[in-house]
């Protein structure tokens, strides 16, 4: 996922996934909030996702 890095980072600093949705889709990403909530849950859910 494009924005992994900086999703893991917002989420340690304590920002919900809608207010990074948000920002994100302000940014042009192009995805429902039901699909980046199921890739964030995927994405931190997969050790070897966490490792890039």
């Amino acid at each position: 996922m494009k924005h992994l890095d900086e999703i893991k980072q917002r989420l340690r600093d304590g920002y919900t996934n809608r207010e990074i949705y948000h920002d994100l889709t302000n940014k042009g990403l192009d995805l429902s909030e039901a699909q980046f909530n199921r890739y964030i849950r995927r994405f931190l859910a997969d050790p070897a996702a966490r490792e890039d």
